[in-house]
C-alpha cells in the first residue's frame, strides 16, 4: 500500500488542504517540515483517522479533531487515497459532529459516515462500500490502528534509545509492540492461584480441626492422635462402637419380647378385672334402683298435678288479664281527670300573663335596632384592627430590614478587608511565576548537568578502553618490530646466500677471458671452490622466498597495527576533545546553575544547590498553592462582594417601599379611629353577640308562650274526649271478668287436689321442674331395663373365673417397660453417636483427599510459577524467552539491512552475557565490527552509526510486525524527528542510508523542523501556520 493523496477539510489546523503524496512517487524521499505545533504530525493523524477512525496514539477522538476555525455549517471530512495491487482505493470518513442547521437557528448532530471506493488504473469506479467499511478495510489491511502506527511511523529517537537501553527497558518496549503482557499476566495469575490454594489448604486444616473437636470418642483415649493418624483412629473407634450397637440391638430385642409377654398378661388381667368391677357396679346399681321405686311413685303423682295446673294456665291467665284491664281502666280514668284539672289551672295562669308578653315584644324591637347600629360599625372596626396588625408586622419587618442592612454593610466591610488580604497574596503571583520559571530552568539545567556527568563517566570509561587498546597496540608494534628486525636479518642473510649461490653458478658458466657480470674480472682463480654452491641454489632460493614471505607478512601486520593504532589515537583524541568540551560545558553549566540559584536563594556552591533545591521547590510549590487558593478565594470574595452589594441595594429599596407603606397605614388607621371611636372589633363582636343572644331569647320566649297557650286549649278538649272513652272501656272489661270467673269455678270441681280459687290464681307451674320430673321417671324406667340386661351379660363372662391380682402384673409390666426404654435410649444414643461419627469420618476423608489434591495442585502451580518466572535452569522467564525469540527474529531481519547500509561492516547479535540482577538472560544487543574482527557494545557506535543501526532495527521491527499480522505490504515510512541531535557528519551518513531505501520503492517521509534538512532534501511538504492556529500545506518538488 502506497499513499497517493490526502484531503483534509476542517481537520485540526487545516481548513481545506490537500497533500499529494503521488508527487514523490518517482523519488520517494521527502521532508515534512514546519514549526513545532504547525500540524506536521496531523497529516499522519489524517491518514490514521481516515483508515481507522482514530488518531495516532489515540490522544484525541475524531470529534475532537474538528477544526476550531471551521464554519458552523461546514462538516469535518478526511479523504485518503492509496494504491494497492494495481487498484486505487479512496476512503472518506466524517466523524460525528455538531453543525449549524440549514434552516433556522441552533445546531444539529450529524452522524458519522464512512465510504470506501475502488477504482481501476484508468480511474473508473469499480465498487463502493457504504456499510461495514471498517470490516472491509481490516480484511484488506489485516491491521488495527495501533499496528498500523507501529509499522508506518518510526519515532526515531525511541529506537536509538532502544539500542542502548537496559534489558528491562527493552522488555517494556517489546511487550508493548508484541502484546506479550499475557505471559506476565499468566505469572501473576499463577501467583494468585498459589495464594488461593494456600488459603484453601489453611481453610481445610481449620475445617479438619473443627471436625476433630466435634468427634465423640466411644473408647476413652489418653492422648489425641495427630491429624494424619486421626482417620485410622476414628475407624477403629467406629468399629468398637458398631459392635456395641449390635450387642445393644440384641438386648433391646430380648427386652421387647419380655415386655410384650408382660403387657399381654397385664391387659388380659385388666380386662377380666374390669368385667368383675362392672358386674359389682351393676348389682349395686340394681339395688339402688329398687330403693328408688317409692320415690318414683311420688314423682308420678307430682307430674299429674303439675300437668293439670299447666292445663288450667290459659284460663287463669285470661282471668288475670281481665282483672288487670278493669283495674287499669280505673287507674287511667283517675289520672286523666287529675291531668285535666292541672291543664285547666295552667290555662288560667297563661291568660293572666298576656300583658307581660307585650312588654317582651317591645324589648325585642329595641334590641333589633341596637344590633343594626353595631353591625354597621363592625366592618370599620375589623378593618382598623386588620390595618393595625399589618402596621405592627410591617413596622417589625422594617426594623428587621434595618438591622439586616446594617449586618450587610458590616459584612461588606469585612469582605473588603479579606479581599485586600487575598489581593496582597495574589500580587505575589507574578514574582512567583518568574521564580518557578527560573526554578524549572534550574531543574532542567540540573538534569542536563547530571546527563553530562553520566556521559562524561561513560566517555571516560570509553577513553580508558581506548588507551588500553593503544597500549596493547604499542606492545604489539614493539613485538612486531623485533620480529621484523629478526625477519629482515634472516631475509638479508638468505638473500646473500642466494646471491653467493647465483654468483658461483654464473662464474662456472663464464668463458675464459670473459668479464664477470658481477665483479668485472676476466680471471677467476677460485672457480673450483664454488662448485658446491652451484648445488645449493634451489635450496637458498626456497629459503629466500620463505624469508621474504615472512618479512612481507610482518610488514603487513605492522601496517595494519599502525593503522589501528592511528585510528585508536584519532578516537582517543576525539574522546579527549569531547571530554574537554564536556568538562567545559559541565563547568559552565555548574556555574550557570550556581549563578541562577544564587539569584534566587543566595546559595552559590553546587552541593548547596542540590541540598536546597528540593526544599526551595517545595516551599515555592506551597507558595503557589497558597497563591492559587488566594486567587480562587479572591474571585469568590469579589463575586460575594458583588452579590452582597446587590442584596444591599435591593434591601434599601425594599426598606424605602416598606417605610412608605407604614406611613400610609398610619393615616388610614387615624381615619378609621375617628369613625369607630373607642369601640374595638372584639368589643363590637361581643356586644353584637350579647344582643343577638337576647333577641334570640326574646323570640324563643314569645314563641314558647304563644305555643303554650294554644297547647293548653287543645289539651283541655282532648282530656274531655279521653275521659268519656275510658269509662266505656271500663264497663266492657268488668263484664269479661265476671264471665271468666264463672268458668274457673267449674274447673276447680275437677282438680286432682283440693285448691282454693285464690291459690289457683297465684299458682305457677315450673316448666323446667315438670320436664325434669318427666325425665327422671323415664330414665328410671330405662335404667331398670338396661341394668338387667347388663347383669346377665357380665355374669356370663365371669362364669367359672376368679378375680385377678392386677397390681402384681402391673409391677412386672412397668419393670419390663422401664428396662426396654432404658435399653432403647442407650441404643439410640449409640446409633446417633455412630451416625454422627460416621458422617464426620466421611467428611474428614473427603477433606483429607481434597487437602492432598490441593497440596498437589499447589506444588504444580508453584513449580510452574517458578519455571515461568525465571527460576529455572536457564534463568529466563517465559515472557523474556518469547521476547528473546522476537528480538532474535528482528535482529536476523535487521542484519540484512544493516549489512547493506554499512557495506557489510556491522552485524547485530544478541548478547549472551548475563543481564545481572537475579541472573536472567538479558535482551542486550551487541554489534559485530568486521573491520575490527570483534564484537563490541552498541554504545560504542558513533552518532551516525547509531542512527543507521537504529534505522535498520526500526525498519526490521516494522517488517516483522507486518509479517506477523499478515497485512498487506506498506510501501510508506514516516520518521518523526530524531535528527536534531546528529552532527553534520552523522546527519550526512543518515541521509545516505535513507537514500538507499528509495531503491526499495518505499515512500519515505521525514517529519522534522531541523533547518539543515531543508537544504539536504529537495522534495518537501511545508506546513505553514498563520500565527492564529490555522495551517496550510505547500509542496516543493524541485
Amino acid at each position: 500500500m502506497q499513499p497517493r493523496r490526502l484531503h483534509m477539510k476542517n481537520f485540526g489546523p487545516f481548513i481545506d488542504e490537500i497533500v499529494d503524496f503521488g508527487a514523490f512517487a518517482d523519488q520517494g524521499l521527502f521532508l515534512v517540515s514546519g514549526k513545532t505545533g504547525a500540524g506536521k504530525t496531523t497529516i499522519f493523524d489524517g491518514m490514521t483517522f481516515a483508515l481507522f477512525g482514530q488518531t495516532s496514539g489515540k490522544l484525541r477522538s475524531g470529534k475532537e479533531m474538528r477544526s476550531l476555525f471551521a464554519q458552523p455549517a461546514e462538516e469535518t471530512e478526511v479523504t485518503f487515497s492509496f494504491s494497492h495491487g494495481g487498484l486505487l482505493y479512496e476512503v472518506m470518513r466524517r466523524p460525528e459532529q455538531e453543525v449549524a442547521k440549514k434552516r433556522g437557528t441552533g445546531t444539529t448532530k450529524r452522524a458519522g459516515k464512512t465510504t470506501l471506493t475502488v477504482f481501476d488504473t484508468l480511474g473508473n469506479e469499480k465498487k463502493q462500500y457504504t456499510k461495514n467499511v471498517d470490516d472491509e478495510l481490516y480484511q484488506m489491511l489485516h491491521l488495527n490502528a495501533d499496528q498500523f502506527f507501529k509499522i508506518i511511523m518510526l519515532p526515531q529517537g525511541e529506537f536509538r534509545n532502544f539500542l542502548i537501553t537496559s534489558s528491562t527497558d527493552k522488555e517494556q518496549v517489546l511487550r508493548r509492540l508484541f502484546d506479550t503482557e499475557i505471559y506476565q499476566n499468566l505469572q501473576t495469575w499463577l501467583k494468585e492461584q498459589a495464594t488461593l490454594q494456600n488459603k484453601s489448604i489453611e481453610a481445610k486444616r481449620l475445617q479438619a480441626e473443627a471436625l476433630v473437636d466435634s468427634f465423640k470418642w466411644f473408647e476413652k483415649i489418653s492422648v489425641l492422635p495427630s491429624l494424619a493418624e486421626t482417620k485410622q483412629a476414628w475407624e477403629r473407634d467406629l468399629c468398637a462402637l458398631q459392635q456395641a450397637v449390635k450387642e445393644q440391638d440384641v438386648l433391646v430385642s430380648e427386652l421387647n419380647a419380655k415386655k410384650n409377654t408382660a403387657e399381654k398378661q397385664y391387659y388380659q388381667a385388666e380386662e377380666l378385672k374390669k368385667t368383675f368391677d362392672e358386674l359389682e357396679k351393676a348389682i349395686v346399681h340394681e339395688t339402688v334402683l329398687a330403693d328408688k321405686k317409692i320415690a318414683i311413685a311420688e314423682k308420678i303423682k307430682e307430674q299429674n298435678w303439675l300437668s293439670w295446673l299447666q292445663q288450667q294456665a290459659p284460663l287463669v291467665n285470661s282471668l288475670k288479664m281481665a282483672t288487670e284491664k278493669v283495674q287499669l281502666q280505673a287507674d287511667k280514668l283517675i289520672r286523666t281527670k287529675n291531668e285535666a284539672k292541672k291543664n285547666t289551672a295552667a290555662l288560667s295562669i297563661w291568660e293572666s300573663q298576656r300583658m307581660m308578653f307585650q312588654e317582651k315584644a317591645a324589648d325585642l324591637e329595641l334590641a333589633k335596632k341596637t344590633l343594626h347600629n353595631l353591625e354597621v360599625k363592625l366592618p370599620q372596626a375589623e378593618l382598623l384592627e386588620e390595618k393595625q396588625q399589618v402596621f405592627t408586622a410591617q413596622a417589625a419587618e422594617l426594623s428587621k430590614m434595618f438591622h439586616r442592612m446594617q449586618e450587610l454593610e458590616q459584612n461588606i466591610i469585612n469582605l473588603k478587608e479579606t479581599l485586600a488580604q487575598q489581593e496582597a497574596i495574589t500580587q505575589q503571583s507574578g514574582p512567583w511565576q518568574k521564580t518557578m520559571l527560573e526554578l524549572a530552568k534550574i531543574q532542567q539545567l540540573v538534569v542536563d548537568f547530571e546527563k553530562l556527568q553520566n556521559n562524561n563517566q561513560t566517555m571516560q570509561t570509553e577513553l580508558r578502553n581506548i588507551l588500553e587498546a593503544i597500549q596493547t597496540q604499542q606492545l604489539n608494534e614493539q613485538q612486531l618490530k623485533l620480529t621484523g628486525e629478526a625477519a629482515l636479518t634472516e631475509y638479508t642473510l638468505q638473500k646473500s646466500n642466494y646471491a653467493k649461490a647465483m654468483i658461483a653458478r654464473l662464474s662456472l658458466d663464464l668463458k675464459p677471458g670473459e668479464a664477470c657480470p658481477v665483479c668485472g674480472a676476466t680471471e677467476h682463480p677460485d672457480v673450483a671452490l664454488h662448485a658446491k654452491e652451484k648445488l645449493s641454489v634451489q635450496e637458498t632460493e626456497s629459503a629466500l622466498n620463505l624469508a621474504e614471505k615472512k618479512l612481507r607478512s610482518i610488514e603487513e601486520q605492522q601496517i595494519r597495527s599502525s593503522a589501528e593504532k592511528e585510528q585508536l589515537e584519532k578516537e582517543c583524541d576525539k574522546v579527549n576533545r569531547q571530554l574537554a568540551e564536556q568538562d567545559t560545558a559541565i563547568c559552565e553549566l555548574k556555574t550557570k546553575i550556581e549563578r541562577k540559584f544564587d539569584a534566587l536563594t543566595g546559595k552559590t556552591d553546587y552541593d548547596d544547590v542540590l541540598v536546597a533545591l528540593s526544599s526551595f521547590v517545595e516551599k515555592q510549590e506551597q507558595l503557589g498553592q497558597e497563591i492559587s487558593a488566594a486567587t480562587e478565594k479572591k474571585v469568590a470574595l469579589e463575586q460575594k462582594l458583588i452579590e452582597h452589594n446587590q442584596v444591599l441595594v435591593t434591601w434599601q429599596k425594599r426598606h424605602q417601599e416598606q417605610n412608605n407603606g407604614v406611613e400610609q397605614l398610619k393615616g388610614e388607621i387615624a381615619s378609621l379611629k375617628e369613625q369607630v371611636g373607642n369601640l374595638t372589633a372584639p368589643l363590637l363582636r361581643q356586644q353584637i353577640s350579647e344582643i343577638t343572644q337576647k333577641i334570640s331569647t326574646l323570640v324563643d320566649q314569645l314563641q314558647t308562650d304563644q305555643v303554650k297557650g294554644e297547647n293548653l286549649k287543645a289539651t283541655a278538649k282532648s282530656y274531655a274526649v279521653q275521659i268519656k272513652e275510658i269509662m266505656a272501656y271500663q264497663q266492657d272489661a268488668v263484664l269479661e271478668e265476671e264471665s271468666l270467673a264463672e268458668k274457673l269455678q267449674v274447673r276447680l270441681a275437677t282438680a286432682p287436689r283440693k285448691i282454693a280459687k285464690s291459690d289457683l290464681l297465684t299458682a305457677e307451674v315450673d316448666e323446667a321442674q315438670l320436664k325434669k320430673i318427666a325425665t327422671e321417671i323415664k330414665d328410671y324406667e330405662n335404667d331398670i331395663l338396661l341394668i338387667k340386661e347388663q347383669k346377665q351379660k357380665l355374669q356370663a363372662k365371669v362364669m367359672g373365673k376368679e378375680k385377678p391380682a392386677i397390681k402384681e402384673l402391673a409391677t412386672v409390666y412397668e419393670h419390663a417397660q422401664l428396662q426396654l426404654s432404658e435399653s432403647q435410649q442407650r441404643c439410640s444414643l449409640l446409633k446417633a453417636q455412630q451416625k454422627d461419627n460416621q458422617q464426620l469420618l466421611e467428611k474428614l476423608a473427603l477433606l483429607l483427599q481434597s487437602h492432598e489434591s490441593s497440596l498437589a495442585a499447589l506444588a504444580e502451580i508453584e513449580q510452574l510459577s517458578q519455571v515461568l518466572s525465571g527460576k529455572n535452569t536457564y534463568k529466563t522467564s517465559l515472557e523474556r524467552y518469547v521476547l528473546q525469540a522476537y528480538l532474535a527474529e528482528i535482529l536476523d531481519v535487521a542484519n540484512v539491512r544493516l549489512q547493506q547500509l554499512t557495506n557489510g561492516r556491522y552485524q547485530f547479535s544478541l548478547a549472551e552475557k548475563s543481564d545481572g540482577g537475579r541472573g536472567q538472560k538479558g535482551l542486550d544487543i551487541d554489534i559485530y565490527d568486521d573491520n575490527a574482527g570483534q564484537t563490541r557494545r552498541v554504545q560504542t557506535l558513533s552518532g551516525g552509526e547509531s542512527f543507521i543501526a537504529a534505522l535498520a532495527l526500526a525498519l526490521s521491527l516494522a517488517d516483522v510486525i507486518q509479517n506477523r499480522t499478515g497485512g498487506i505490504a506498506l510501501d510508506a515510512l514516516f520518521i518523526d524527528e530524531g535528527f536534531g541531535s546528529l552532527d553534520e557528519e552523522a546527519l550526512e551518513m543518515a541521509l545516505e542510508a535513507l537514500s538507499t531505501l528509495e531503491t526499495e520503492g518505499r515512500l519515505i517521509g521525514i517529519i522534522s523542523h531541523v533547518p539543515v534538512l531543508k537544504e539536504k532534501i529537495v522534495r518537501q511538504i511545508n506546513v505553514k501556520t498563520n500565527g492564529a492556529g490555522q495551517s496550510q500545506v505547500a509542496l516543493k518538488i524541485d
